[in-house]
């Protein structure tokens, strides 16, 4: 990848954070995300990391070991899709959508990928406004205490439950509320 430089904190925690890097020679940009409490998503990403879809991040590395990880992927530059749900959307830009995400599930599950956490926040855009899926099998990024509207009620992580959180993102995005409510 080359040489990078610093350019940006996206997200910081006290589990880890995430940066925005650009090659200081192409001007490409990359994130880079770094967990120091977990591994979890390491083995997803370093298989993903040799498999290539269009609707999934690509991911160009992946290491760490069985308390921390860093990954480095492509920058979605069209930002999420919880960032554009603040009025629903047309049936049809929906489906469009909704299409895409269930390509990218659907590839990684023949590859024996589960997501577990599909969410809005986890499904970006390219700059070509192609759906990019992202964080296969990281831990919920959310306050444990809150319920988690997009995992199944039976909290099984697999298959099923992304299908599940599909139709319920589908739902919100069309109805523009979240159908748990």
């Amino acid at each position: 990848i080359g040489k990078c430089r610093f350019l940006d904190t996206i997200k910081e925690s006290k589990f880890g954070s995430t940066v925005l890097v650009e090659n200081a020679e192409t001007g490409e940009l990359y994130v880079i995300k770094r967990n120091e409490k977990s591994s979890s998503g390491l083995k997803e990403a370093r298989v993903l990391a040799s498999l290539k879809h269009k609707n999934i991040v690509n991911i160009f590395g992946a290491g760490g070991d069985s308390k921390r990880m860093v990954i480095m992927m492509e920058y979605a530059q069209g930002g999420s899709l919880a960032g554009r749900m603040a009025k629903p959307y047309q049936y049809e830009k929906a489906m469009e959508i909704i299409t895409q995400v269930a390509e990218g599930l659907d590839f990684a599950h023949k590859n024996n990928i589960i997501h577990g956490d599909l969410r809005p926040s986890n499904i970006l855009f390219s700059r070509e406004e192609m759906v990019r899926l992202t964080d296969f099998g990281f831990p919920p990024h959310y306050n444990m205490m809150e319920k988690n509207w997009y995992m199944p009620p039976e909290r099984r992580v697999g298959r099923q439950g992304d299908i599940y959180s599909l139709g319920v993102i589908l739902h919100q995005m069309i109805i523009g509320t979240n159908p748990n409510y």
